[in-house]
Formats: structure tokens, sequence, C-alpha cells
């Protein structure tokens, strides 16, 4: 490939892209709204089949008529093949003009449809009968003002046509581009009067500067038809296509645009709902470590030594307690387990030393109560008396 094919191709593909994204995305709010599709959703459908046909044309046409390439460097054979067969030329005019008449023909239909007022009604159907006069009109010339080159003046006829057809062209993209800037002037009054937010007249911006970039690049494609040699059309047809390929689907994502909301809402409230599930997982996952994620062996040491250090500390701070005693409120009797050991140690010899312990021996088994007072008093007469000079 060389001069021009590597950037129509790229640019064929990507409007091929936005058009069935816009397309889709129109079939998706009329889903998600539960509604029937409507007229000017059936002339977008159209729009976009003219679309898809001038595009996969173009594409085909660069790898087998040369489109891009100078005509001095097309082989001898091909050239003579292509002047023979300019069919090419019309299949892509016809299909250009096709979808930007399906596509006004949307736009104004749902201009009526938004809009009901009596004097706007009447300026639509008066647009959509231009446009339909406009699209018949050019059929009509098109086809009629070149015939087929038969003949000793093959050569001849061929270079009238090229003529012709280039003031054809010129002619309708001049009409095209009055109508495409009418069509987006018509509801301008209308717009200008209403109260709306921020988000909407921001929404109403793109929408319409969309549409003034469409008529900007129509502009460009009159003055690449004026400028068109009929010596080197392969070329200059290549770089028409460069310029203005991506005019008819930029034409179908500003009609469809309108329709798009609900497929916005969707998309956003699918997003934060996403967001919102992986915020509350990784809460979740945060507060509770030991469920996600089980413990090490060196993190269970650590719970198990800090349990013992609470059972160990609980037990030292209780023996350095004194009881308070109250007799409203009766302790309770704990005496089977440790009088059965204190009185198996009397049986084996094992008591200890003290006096508690021989009062256990010798009456046997007594309350954990009685126990801790006899303790207490045989401590307390153990005790030194202290005086002034022990202190």
């Amino acid at each position: 490939m060389v001069e021009l094919q590597v950037p129509i191709l790229v640019v064929c593909a990507l409007s091929v892209f936005i058009a069935t994204f816009a397309i889709a995305c129109r079939v998706l709010a009329r889903v998600l709204t539960h509604k029937p599709w409507q007229a000017n959703d059936w002339l977008m459908l159209g729009a976009y089949l003219a679309t898809l046909g001038m595009l996969v044309n173009a594409m085909v046409f660069v790898f087998r008529d040369y489109y891009g390439v100078h005509t001095w460097d097309i082989p001898l054979e091909d050239r003579l093949r292509i002047n023979r067969h300019p069919e090419s030329r019309f299949i892509l005019t016809t299909f250009t003009l096709s979808a930007s008449v399906f596509c006004n023909l949307s736009i104004t239909v749902l201009y009526m449809t938004l809009f009901p007022h009596r004097r706007f009604l009447i300026m639509c159907r008066v647009m959509l009968v231009l446009v339909a006069g406009y699209w018949l009109t050019f059929f009509i010339v098109q086809f009629f003002s070149c015939p087929r080159p038969k003949g000793p003046n093959r050569v001849a006829m061929a270079a009238k046509c090229a003529e012709n057809i280039r003031t054809i062209w010129v002619s309708a993209s001049v009409i095209g581009m009055l109508l495409d800037l009418a069509n987006l002037l018509l509801p301008m009054p209308i717009l200008w009067k209403l109260q709306m937010a921020l988000k909407k007249k921001a929404r109403l911006i793109v929408l319409f500067g969309l549409g003034f970039f469409i008529v900007g690049l129509t502009a460009v494609r009159i003055c690449l038809y004026r400028k068109l040699d009929a010596q080197d059309w392969t070329y200059h047809t290549g770089r028409i296509i460069l310029w203005s390929g991506a005019e008819p689907a930029l034409g179908i994502l500003a009609g469809c645009l309108p329709i798009m909301s609900p497929c916005f809402r969707f998309a956003s409230n699918k997003l934060k709902s996403s967001f919102k599930s992986t915020g509350i997982s990784s809460t979740k996952a945060s507060s509770q470590p030991d469920q996600v994620h089980p413990p090490t062996i060196g993190a269970a040491k650590r719970f198990s030594i800090r349990g013992m250090g609470m059972s160990i500390s609980a037990t030292e701070t209780n023996a350095g307690f004194s009881r308070i005693e109250n007799d409203g409120y009766p302790l309770t009797t704990i005496g089977t387990q440790d009088g059965n050991r204190e009185t198996d140690d009397c049986e084996k010899g094992n008591a200890r030393h003290t006096e508690a312990d021989m009062a256990v021996c010798a009456t046997g088994p007594i309350s954990e109560t009685d126990r801790i007072r006899l303790e207490r008093d045989v401590n307390v007469q153990d005790s030194p008396k202290q005086g002034p000079g022990n202190r």
C-alpha cells in the first residue's frame, strides 16, 4: 500500500465503529425505556446502512481500484479497466448522499416529536419535502448525465463524464450543506427560550457543536471536489474519502445523542454499584481479617501468650485483694472438690504445715470462706506489733 491507502482504511474503520456504537446505544435506549421503535429510529437505521455501504465499498475500492494512488502509478491494465467501468464513483456518491438524507430526515422527525408546536411542525414538514426532493433530484441528474463511454470517442466521453460528475458533486454538496445548516438551526429559537439545568445545556452545546463540525467537513469536501483533477481522479477521490469519510458516521452519532441518555444513566449506575460493592468487600476484609486470612503460627503463639498473660495477671491480682465482709450478701460455699482434695491430703500426710491445714485435718472439710477467714486470723496473730520504733 502506498500514498493515502493506509490512512483511508483507518478512517473508514473508525467511522464504522462510531456509527455502529451510536446505533447500538440507540437500540439499547429503546430497550431500557420499553418504547417501541418510531419513524425517526427506522430512518436512522437506513442512514446507518447507507453509511456502512459507503465505508465498506470505499475500503474495497482502495484495494481494487487503487483509491489514494496516483493514476500514473497504477498498472496500465488496471488503469484501462477502471476507465472502462467508472461505476465506483456513482456507488460512493449514492451511498454518501443517502446516508446524509436519511440522517436529516430522522433528526427532523425527532424534532417534530420533541416540539409539537403548530408553526414548528409546519417548518419541519417543509424541511422534509425539501430533503426528499433534493435526494430524488440528485439521483436523476447523476444517472442520466453521464452515459457509459462507448465507441471510438470513449476517452473523450470519459473525460466529459468526469467533468460532469465533478460539477454534480459540488452542486449536491453545497445544497446538502445548506440543508444540514438549516436543520441544525431549526430548533434554536425554541431551545433559546427554554430554562434548563446546566447539564442539559452542556449536552446541547456538545450536540450542536458536533453538528457545526459536520457542516465544516462538508465545506472541506466541497473544496476538494472543486480541486478534483480528472486525469488523477483516483488519488483525489481517495483524499476526499480521507477528509469526509467520517462525515456520515458523525451525523449518525449527532442524531443518536438525544436518545442515548438512558444508556448513560444505565452505565453510570452500573459503575456506581460496582464501586460500592468493591468498597464494601474491602471494608469487610479490613474489619474481619481473621475470617478472610487465617492467623499464622506466629500470630497464634502471640494470641495464646496474650491469653495466658491475662489469666496470670488476673490470678496475681486476686491474690492481693482482701474480701469485704457483708452479711447481706452471703458467700457461696465451694468445698466439694477442694474438700475432697484436702481430705485426701490429710489421709496421705501431704497436708501443709499451717494452722489452717491442721484445722482442716482435725475438723474435716471446711468451706472456702471459712478457710480464708482462718488464714487471715492466723496471719494477724503472727504479725509483729508495730510500734514507733518499727516504722
